[in-house]
C-alpha cells in the first residue's frame, strides 16, 4: 500500500474518532446526570435539566455512535469499539426520558411541542410586574405581593391565582418563578406573587397564616384589581405547594380552621381551587423517608432534612404534633378545595410516594383531586420552561383552572 494511502487512511481514522470521542463527552456527561442519583443542590439542577433536554444528549450519542461505527470501519478496532459501545449506552440512557415523555403524554391527552421546546427558563419572562404592594405589616416587617395583570382582559371581574413560591421555606422570593406568572396573565388571570416568612426561626405557625393573610387580602381588594372573589384560586410550587395545600384546607368553614388563623385582620380566606407542584402533603412521611447514603450529607443537614428541621424546629421524634398539625394530609377531606396535584415520578427530594398516598386518601375520602404524575421529571421540573414535563403541567393546570374558575 502507498505511504500516501496509509497517511490518509490513518488520518481519517483518527479524525473519525476524534469526532466519536468529541460527541461522546457531552452525551455521557448527560446520561450521567440522568442516570446516577445527585448529592448536591448544583447537582440536582443539572438533573432537572439534563432530564427535560435530554434529546440534545441522545443527538450527541446519535452523532458518537455512527462516528465511532466509521473509525471501527476504518480500522480502529479497540477505540472505535470502545467509544460505539459508550455512545450507545448513552443514547439508551439519553431516550428514556423522551420516550416515557411521550407515553406520559399520551395517557395524559396533552399534544407535545418539540417547537416550544428550547425556551428560556421559567426564571426569565418578557414582562414584570404591574406593581407591588404590601399587604401586611407583621412586628415591624412588610410582607410584599407582586401585582401581575392580564394585557387584555375580557371581562369586568376576572380570575385570580395567588402564587406561593417555592425555596424549602427557607429561601426564595415572590415572582423568582416569572414565567408561571407571566403564562397565567396570558390566559386571563390577575396573578398575586406574594412573600411570605422564612425560616429559621421555625415558622410552621406563621408561613400558613401569611399565605391565608394574602388570600383575605386579594378578596378585599378584588374589584380594585377587576377580580371575582369567588374565582380565586392557590398555587405553589415545593414548600409553596405545601402552603398553599395547607392554606386552602384550613380556610372558611372547614375542619382545621384556627389551626393557623391569618397573620392580619381579614376576612374570608377561602378559594376555589388549589394547585400543588411537587408539594409535600405530609412532612413527616418526607422527613423519614430512607435517606439514600449518597445524599445523606445534603439530605439530612442541608437542603432536605435540614430545611424541613428549619421551618419546624425539631425532628418528627420530638415535634410530633407539630408535623402532624403542619401536613396538609391532615385535614384532607370530601370538602377541601378541588385540587390539582402535579409530581415528577423521579423527584429525589419530595418522593412521589407521599404524592400517591395524599392522592389514594383523596379518593377513598370523596375529594374532588386530581394527582398527575410524570414519570421521568425531577423535582421543579418546570424551570426547563419549554421541556416536556412543563409542558404537560401547563395543559394539565390550565385544563383544571378553566373548571375550576374559568381562567380562559
Amino acid at each position: 500500500m502507498p505511504v500516501k494511502t496509509r497517511l490518509s487512511g490513518r488520518l481519517a481514522r483518527r479524525f473519525t474518532l476524534g469526532v466519536a470521542i468529541a460527541a461522546a463527552v457531552p452525551a455521557v456527561l448527560v446520561a450521567a446526570l440522568i442516570v446516577l442519583p445527585f448529592s448536591t443542590r448544583t447537582f440536582w439542577l443539572l438533573a432537572v435539566f439534563a432530564r427535560e433536554y435530554s434529546l440534545l444528549g441522545a443527538l450527541a450519542a446519535l452523532a458518537a455512535t455512527a462516528a465511532a461505527v466509521v473509525a471501527l470501519r476504518l480500522g480502529a478496532r479497540r477505540a472505535g469499539a470502545m467509544t460505539a459501545a459508550v455512545a450507545a449506552l448513552c443514547l439508551v440512557a439519553t431516550l428514556v426520558p423522551v420516550v416515557t415523555a411521550h407515553h406520559d403524554a399520551r395517557r395524559l391527552g396533552v399534544p407535545l411541542s418539540y417547537a416550544d421546546y428550547f425556551q428560556r427558563p421559567a426564571t426569565t419572562a418578557d414582562r414584570g410586574p404591574d406593581a407591588t404592594v404590601t399587604y401586611a405589616r407583621i412586628g415591624g416587617s412588610e410582607l410584599l405581593l407582586d401585582v401581575w395583570r392580564p394585557r387584555s382582559p375580557v371581562e369586568k371581574l376576572g380570575p385570580a391565582v395567588v402564587l406561593v413560591h417555592g425555596g424549602s421555606w427557607t429561601k426564595g422570593r415572590r415572582s423568582m418563578t416569572p414565567r408561571w406568572d407571566e403564562w397565567l396573565t396570558e390566559h386571563g388571570a390577575t396573578v398575586f406573587d406574594i412573600d411570605y416568612r422564612l425560616a429559621p426561626p421555625a415558622t410552621w405557625t406563621q408561613a400558613p397564616g401569611d399565605v391565608r393573610c394574602a388570600v383575605g387580602w386579594v378578596r378585599r381588594n378584588a374589584v380594585r384589581y377587576g377580580v371575582d372573589a369567588g374565582r380565586i384560586a392557590l398555587m405553589g410550587m415545593s414548600a409553596g405547594g405545601h402552603l398553599a395545600l395547607l392554606a386552602a384546607y384550613t380556610s372558611g368553614d372547614t375542619v382545621g380552621e384556627n389551626a393557623f388563623p391569618p397573620s392580619c385582620e381579614t376576612g374570608d380566606t377561602s378559594v376555589s381551587a388549589v394547585v400543588s407542584l411537587y408539594g409535600p402533603y405530609d412532612l413527616a412521611c418526607s422527613y423519614d423517608l430512607a435517606v439514600p447514603w449518597w445524599a445523606a450529607k445534603w439530605l439530612s443537614d442541608g437542603e432536605g432534612r435540614g430545611m424541613v428541621l428549619d421551618f419546624i424546629g425539631g425532628s418528627p421524634e420530638k415535634e410530633r404534633a407539630a408535623y402532624k398539625t403542619a401536613s396538609p394530609i391532615t385535614y384532607l377531606r370530601a370538602d377541601v378545595p378541588p385540587t390539582l396535584s402535579v409530581q415528577g415520578g423521579h423527584d429525589q427530594i419530595e418522593y412521589p410516594d407521599d404524592g400517591r398516598r395524599a392522592a389514594r386518601l383523596a379518593h377513598e375520602a370523596g375529594a374532588s383531586h386530581r394527582y398527575v404524575e410524570i414519570g421521568y421529571a425531577c423535582h421543579a421540573f418546570d424551570l426547563a420552561w419549554g421541556g416536556f414535563g412543563a409542558q404537560m403541567a401547563r395543559a394539565e393546570i390550565g385544563d383544571f383552572l378553566r373548571h375550576t374558575i374559568r381562567m380562559g
